[in-house]
């Protein structure tokens, strides 16, 4: 499905890091065409990692400000950047008293994030200041969902959070027990549709709610309800009548939006959040593969395995046109959507685990070094 070709190493000039050349921290070795098909554009350095901290990982998704082109990141340093989009200037940088470990989302001149010790954060996109906060008893596992005057967001402790955007405090909160066996390091982002709001959680339920109240609508079992790892953390994705979600125990399903009935299920292990383009669903399974399903009734049209850790695996696919781009843990790659071959690897010195983030054209993310990257895609 490869085929090793001549390796280079793309040089790029770096903003914010005078006299030093970017190919000590990532290079392209595999590639099938002459032309990369990923053009760097700049690069940002945000901190050295601790000398004594094993395999770092940079888990937060940036968001992106249209009326000021700026990029929003989140660290495990405990801090927010805000990035010139265009450039890579550093506009702002904000302290907190947490790790940023989810993505984070902008909303009418406000940038929303979650942080490790259970704090909603609400900062100004002009400046970085602090607006406002809210504590929960739970890290922050999802990205906040901001619609309706509400932010949503789910916490380690199995908890659904809607907070008034105004008063600052929660309108409702949806709350079920946790899991006495381990579970699985992340959550399920919200989705609204249609006056309901979906949602999975760490006791293998997947619930679908009223927006107006939290109250339940239908509430569906994925897992078995007893042993490790029953978690629904995929986010799910509404077609119609149709939702498609994921269990870690479960696999695959694709649920009746009315009810919760089961219209199929494909079983496979460990996957994450399904993404829908045409005709067919994509997601990561296993430590190591991608895989294209049809939407219809669950049929595997192809599957793509990577050679990697299998603690870490690959992130939720991004697609752009007819391609996939995902991370990995020694980079990223670039795959055929259609046919599922490897087009383009690229290589990092420290690996990226957090998924991709497109926009307007281009590729932003933070690697595990802790550096942000933006690529143009040709």
């Amino acid at each position: 499905m490869m085929r090793s070709t001549l390796r280079i190493v793309l040089l790029l000039a770096l903003v914010g890091v005078v006299g030093c050349s970017a190919s000590k921290y990532f290079s392209v070795p595999e590639f099938r065409k002459k032309q990369p098909l990923l053009r760097p554009l700049w690069q940002v350095k945000l901190r050295d990692h601790e000398l004594l901290q094993y395999k770092p990982r940079e888990l937060a998704v940036p968001a992106y400000d249209a009326k000021r082109r700026l990029l929003v990141v989140g660290s495990n340093d405990r801090a927010v950047y805000g990035i010139d989009a265009a450039s890579g200037r550093l506009r702002w940088k904000t302290k907190l008293a947490d790790k940023v470990r989810t993505g984070l989302s902008v909303h009418a001149d406000m940038a929303f994030c979650g942080t490790s010790g259970g704090r909603l954060v609400v900062l100004s996109l002009a400046d970085g200041r602090v607006l406002w906060t809210y504590e929960t008893q739970g890290e922050v596992l999802t990205r906040p969902l901001v619609e309706g005057g509400r932010v949503y967001f789910l916490t380690a402790n199995n908890h659904l959070y809607a907070i008034d955007l105004q008063k600052h405090k929660p309108a409702w909160v949806y709350r079920r027990s946790q899991p006495s066996e381990f579970s699985v390091f992340g959550g399920s982002r919200p989705l609204i549709e249609s006056g309901k709001i979906y949602a999975g959680f760490a006791d293998g339920v997947f619930a679908a709610l009223s927006v107006v109240d939290g109250a339940v609508v239908w509430a569906r079992r994925l897992s078995t309800g007893s042993g490790r790892f029953q978690d629904v953390d995929g986010s799910p994705v509404v077609d119609g009548s149709t939702i498609y979600v994921t269990s870690q125990q479960g696999g695959l399903y694709a649920l009746n939006t009315d009810n919760g009935d089961v219209i199929w299920q494909t079983k496979l292990p460990a996957l994450g959040s399904p993404i829908l383009r045409g005709d067919h669903l994509y997601l990561t399974t296993g430590p190591n593969e991608l895989i294209a399903v049809l939407k219809k009734d669950g049929t595997i049209a192809w599957r793509t395995k990577f050679v990697l850790n299998p603690n870490y695996g690959l992130s939720d696919p991004e697609p752009v046109g007819d391609k996939l781009f995902l991370s990995t843990t020694d980079g990223i790659a670039i795959v055929d959507r259609l046919q599922g071959s490897v087009l383009e690897k690229i290589h990092f010195t420290k690996g990226v685990s957090a998924n991709l983030f497109v926009r307007g054209g281009n590729l932003y993310f933070i690697s595990n070094g802790g550096h942000v990257y933006s690529f143009a895609i040709r």
